[in-house]
């Protein structure tokens, strides 16, 4: 471990009574994954192995912030994810929906295939067969849950079942995201791509502004409900995606009730 940065790490806490009160944001990303603590000046957060990282960097004017390079984790949250069946077509203001700080989620989830693959895991998916996903920070389990829902939910509609069946597009995959630099969240096995077959998305239809969607919607809140975002409500929409960002779909009164559990 590195002293210098456990060091460093140590001296910017203060008790927690005096702090002054943690952005709404920061405790929802705190209730997902609960394994960092936060700096007393809530600009940084740092992890058990000394790794700090900016939770904010005072930049949150959305016209100056590079969609694909992000540079504090608290840009993730500018753009609200819209949770339930009710969304607008997503437009290009708001194409901060879909990015990633991809230096947190290689902190939690591992740096290289190597350190991702020790934690991935067998979920058997609605027609019996398996798919690899990250058992950290209750990701399969989560998973496990949307099949079970999916699965009652065919029950009462049997006709959904095409969406969900094979070719699945997959889940864990170290790759990068097409045309960019940053890795696809099927990097850390915590993302699925349903069927292909009924799949839109924006490289091969036409652009973002061509936006399509034949994914039933009662099949997205089904994920919604077990904290996985769909790429269907981002601006470069990828309809048959789906991955585990619980610390996007928590309401503030959520997320009060469970950052009550931090402690210094």
């Amino acid at each position: 471990m590195n002293k210098h940065l456990v060091t460093i790490g140590l001296a910017t806490f203060l008790s927690f009574t005096a702090r002054a009160e943690v952005p709404s944001h920061l405790k929802c990303l705190w209730s997902a994954y609960r394994n960092f603590k936060i700096s007393a000046d809530q600009q940084k957060i740092v992890f058990p192995s000394g790794k700090i990282l900016p939770y904010s960097d005072g930049n949150t004017d959305i016209s100056k912030i590079d969609p694909l390079n992000l540079t504090s984790i608290e840009q993730m949250f500018l753009i609200p994810y819209p949770v339930g069946k009710k969304y607008s077509i997503p437009r290009r203001q708001e194409r901060l929906r879909s990015s990633r700080y991809g230096r947190f989620f290689k902190a939690l989830y591992g740096s290289s295939p190597a350190s991702v693959e020790k934690d991935l895991v067998f979920v058997k998916w609605i027609d019996g067969s398996y798919v690899e996903f990250n058992k950290n920070h209750g990701a399969a389990k989560a998973l496990s849950l949307v099949v079970k829902d999916l699965v009652l939910l065919l029950k009462d509609h049997p006709e959904y079942r095409k969406y969900l069946k094979s070719p699945l597009g997959g889940t864990y995959n170290w790759r990068h995201i097409s045309q960019e630099q940053n890795l696809s969240m099927h990097s850390f096995g915590i993302a699925i791509d349903i069927n292909l077959n009924y799949a839109d998305y924006w490289l091969w239809d036409g652009g973002p502004g061509a936006y399509r969607n034949r994914i039933p919607l009662d099949i997205v809140t089904t994920f919604e409900k077990h904290g996985f975002v769909w790429g269907g409500k981002w601006y470069h929409f990828d309809t048959m995606h789906f991955e585990y960002r619980p610390e996007l779909l928590y309401s503030d009164g959520q997320c009060q009730t469970l950052f009550s559990d931090y402690k210094d």
